[in-house]
């Protein structure tokens, strides 16, 4: 089931003022539509999909084409638990899912190693015991 109406998209990707101004220091140069994005990667509603999804749009999101942009808006209308299956291949994605290219972008970024470090704690100090 998607979260927003199409009406909603065409506004939030305009640039539109519905919600508050969003300030996030990650997106703090963005445009507001990208702002927004960003705002929405960094609040799914789950832990792990925040996550998987905000640290993909902080990387990403300032340098989205507009079309990117759009097939990245139209993948956060999807359900969390929906997304965190078929982004993290645990649950191959239906077809019209599977046409949008930002979700194979994705799910590289959930295979990067590097995006991995930012998720951990360092491990505790030694005891000097």
């Amino acid at each position: 089931m998607l979260r927003h109406s199409a009406q909603h998209a065409a506004l939030l990707l305009r640039g539109t003022r519905s919600f508050a101004d969003l300030t996030m220091h990650a997106a703090a140069d963005l445009p507001p539509a990208r702002k927004r994005l960003v705002y929405h990667a960094h609040r799914r509603g789950t832990k792990e999909n925040d996550l998987l999804i905000g640290t993909f749009a902080d990387r990403y999101a300032a340098a989205f084409t507009d079309q990117e942009a759009r097939d990245f808006f139209a993948l956060l209308q999807h359900e969390d638990p929906d997304l965190f299956l078929w982004i993290t291949g645990k649950r191959e994605a239906p077809d019209a899912v599977r046409a949008n290219p930002m979700l194979a972008r994705l799910q590289q970024h959930v295979r990067d190693p590097t995006v991995h470090r930012a998720w951990t704690s360092p491990p505790p100090a030694p005891s000097s015991q």
